[in-house]
């Protein structure tokens, strides 16, 4: 039985997280794969990283509309905390996040995207 999911896992390819980004920031930073740490963040989630936004004025002062905006903005939030894992990578004197996921069109599905997150908030610890 272990050997049949050893072999499983062998002919799909399936790649961590952390790989993924480690490949990723190696290219990114042109910096030997060998130098490069990456280690996944479950704590943090994609939303934590986007820019903050406040509703326009027109919007605020209306309580219908900033509720409608409000309701927007936590769907785009969850759609991205669905889709993504944040991992934090360090190598050749660079240090990054980066929200990481399955493409959905992938060619195999084991491959993961990863995107640097170029807004990091001052209340996230750092490697």
């Amino acid at each position: 039985m272990i050997r049949w999911m050893f072999a499983l896992l062998f002919l799909c390819g399936c790649q961590s997280v952390t790989d993924g980004a480690r490949e990723q920031f190696s290219h990114d930073h042109v910096c030997p794969l060998d130098r490069v740490e990456a280690r996944a963040r479950p704590e943090l989630k994609p939303s934590q990283f986007g820019a903050p936004s406040t509703a326009p004025k027109d919007v605020a002062a209306d309580p219908g509309r900033l509720e409608l905006w409000q309701a927007e903005q936590a769907q785009f939030a969850a759609n991205d905390d669905a889709w993504g894992e944040i991992v934090e990578a360090r190598g050749c004197e660079v240090h990054v996040f980066y929200s990481c996921g399955h493409p959905t069109r992938s060619s195999d599905g084991s491959r993961w995207m990863c995107t640097v997150e170029s807004r990091v908030p001052d209340a996230i610890s750092k490697w």
